[in-house]
């Protein structure tokens, strides 16, 4: 269910720590939680503490096939990371904007977004892939609340954001 309509919003840079991972729609939710336990522990054996919400970096997506993803926390600031983890920033610019409530809604989410934009004009900075597949400049989820606070994975809001295409 859609609870922030679609929109255009100006984000800025936000840095990141993840762990990359290649995934089926099917495995993405076990990943997501393991990813982000990795994560999570490396940043803390470092005194290192997030500066928003987990998210889910989402690098190429054939949902018939498998998924390129990046699953971690923001942080501060850049850093030099080792273990197999990853340190980016999510660009600047203007991005399509969902919020959806459900864990099991994010297709649905991600599709209402997607429409929004095909029925606005909005493009989206992505590229087809040889194999059928649409890799993305910055394509990302981020989980709004706390799972500790609250457990229920049906009530979880997930902000879904997309970069637009700049002309």
């Amino acid at each position: 269910m859609i609870v922030i309509p679609p929109a255009l919003a100006e984000r800025p840079l936000l840095h990141y720590v993840a762990q990359p991972r290649t995934v089926t729609m099917a495995d993405l939710g076990a990943a997501i939680g393991q990813a982000l336990g990795v994560v999570e522990g490396w940043l803390e054996e470092r005194g290192i503490s997030p500066v928003g919400p987990p998210l889910v970096r989402y690098r190429v997506i054939d949902m018939a096939h498998e998924l390129d993803v990046e699953v971690g926390v923001p942080v501060a600031q850049s850093i030099e990371v080792a273990d197999g983890l990853v340190a980016d920033s999510l660009p600047l610019g203007t991005y399509g904007v969902a919020t959806y409530r459900g864990a099991a809604e994010g297709v649905t989410g991600n599709a209402a977004l997607i429409e929004w934009a095909r029925e606005s004009g909005v493009a989206w900075a992505s590229t087809p892939t040889a194999d059928g597949g649409e890799a993305f400049v910055c394509r990302v989820e981020t989980l709004l609340g706390d799972p500790d606070v609250n457990p229920d994975p049906a009530t979880w809001e997930t902000e879904v954001a997309i970069l637009v295409a700049t002309a």
